[in-house]
């Protein structure tokens, strides 16, 4: 079980850390979407899932960082292919909609499958001063966020520091047949 537990930190933090990659080149690019020059190619409802800038495409880099994550450290053939239809479909809704450049969308899933691999292949330390640090180094840039910042910062540290204190070697105490 601790080594299921260690998969999802794991993947947990690849997950933060390529969130908070895709808002900081959303935001540091601000490129457009689409219908920003031409409001008539999306409608409205498809507007409403499309915050901030166009590139890169959010859906595309985080429905491949978790789902392609996820296949890598299960590893099963039939997982792999289910979790790349999912990210595949995800990715052509974007399309579809309007609300993403074909560009937007490959280099989404470019850094997903990047991250993913982070995910999958990666360890970050769980002990000693390598388990306290970096949530302390999160809570400080948050501290000293500026006014104004998206708001996708701040749920992106909160879930970098989340996952990071995660201790995957707990175990629970077995509970009284009293209680």
């Amino acid at each position: 079980m601790a080594g299921a537990a260690v998969w999802g930190r794991d993947l947990g933090i690849a997950f933060a850390l390529s969130y908070l990659t895709n808002t900081a080149l959303k935001y540091g690019l601000d490129l457009p979407r689409p219908f920003w020059s031409d409001p008539s190619v999306a409608s409205e409802a498809a507007k409403a899932t499309a915050g901030g800038p166009g590139l890169p495409s959010g859906h595309a880099q985080m429905s491949a960082t978790l789902y392609l994550g996820m296949a890598a450290q299960i590893g099963r053939p039939w997982f792999w292919s289910v979790a790349a239809a999912l990210v595949a479909l995800i990715s052509l809704s974007r399309l579809a909609l309007h609300v993403h450049y074909p560009s937007d969308t490959v280099v989404g899933l470019l850094l997903g499958v990047c991250f993913a691999a982070l995910g999958a292949r990666g360890h970050f330390p769980d002990h000693a001063l390598g388990r306290w640090l970096p949530p302390a180094l999160v809570l400080l840039a948050a501290a000293l966020m500026p006014a104004g910042s998206p708001r996708e910062v701040g749920a992106g540290l909160g879930l970098l520091a989340g996952f990071w204190a995660v201790r995957p070697t707990f175990t629970p105490r077995a509970m009284s047949r009293g209680a």
